[in-house]
């Protein structure tokens, strides 16, 4: 039909002064339905050469363009292609069974075309599924744990960086670490705690009204 889905594998990579990101465009996949996969194959192949192309003119110091061709790569038993447009930035497809996967990285359509059976088959997110409504739009599975435990291994590198914007010269560095190490073990507490959550807009009576729930293990 005319849903997308978005599923994200992973956070983006901590900003660090004077290290160049290998992935700008963080870890997700874009799942798309089609009833022509030939057709999808074509368009995109198209499309991602010609974006290729105009963007290989901007990265390229001599400003001239040449054709970016895909690197072509069997992943359970389906054709995936990757785009690597430049440092940093890379797409990848596959299209299967009516369904095209858009995702910002191939490790990420990996992880997605090689799980074992469905999201919703966990257990916790099948209980917070029950309470969806079957006119819901715009529902959203989270997983907190791994969110907010990827976050408070990212905390220590983000507090520093932020700190050294200010200049070193008057920078306490050993109360930043203390900081650091404070905060990434009080994220980590709460993150054993989390469970998944849900949410979902529904619309009625010309307003658009938004629930969600989120499980907790105190």
């Amino acid at each position: 039909g005319g849903n997308v889905t978005t599923i994200s594998t992973g956070l983006g990579e901590v900003a660090e002064p004077g290290v160049a990101s290998s992935n700008l465009l963080g870890e997700s996949v874009y799942v798309l339905a089609t009833d022509d996969e030939a057709a999808a194959t074509t368009g995109l192949n198209a499309l991602f050469s010609t974006a290729g192309t105009a963007l290989s003119g901007f990265t390229d110091p001599s400003g001239a363009g040449s054709a970016v061709e895909p690197n072509v790569s069997q992943v359970a038993g389906l054709d995936v292609s990757t785009y690597a447009f430049s440092d940093g930035i890379e797409l990848s497809y596959a299209v299967a069974d009516g369904q095209v996967y858009i995702a910002t990285t191939q490790d990420a359509l990996n992880t997605v075309l090689t799980s074992e059976g469905a999201f919703s088959d966990v257990p916790e997110v099948a209980a917070l599924l029950a309470d969806v409504p079957a006119d819901a739009s715009s529902i959203s599975l989270t997983n907190n744990r791994e969110t907010l435990a990827g976050t408070a291994n990212q905390i220590a590198s983000q507090i520093q960086m932020t700190a050294g914007i200010g200049g070193a010269s008057q920078l306490d560095f050993d109360a930043v670490d203390e900081a650091s190490v404070k905060l990434e073990a009080f994220l980590s507490f709460v993150a054993e705690r989390l469970g998944y959550s849900s949410s979902y807009s529904q619309s009625a009576d010309n307003q658009v009204t938004g629930f969600s729930k989120t499980t907790v293990n105190w």
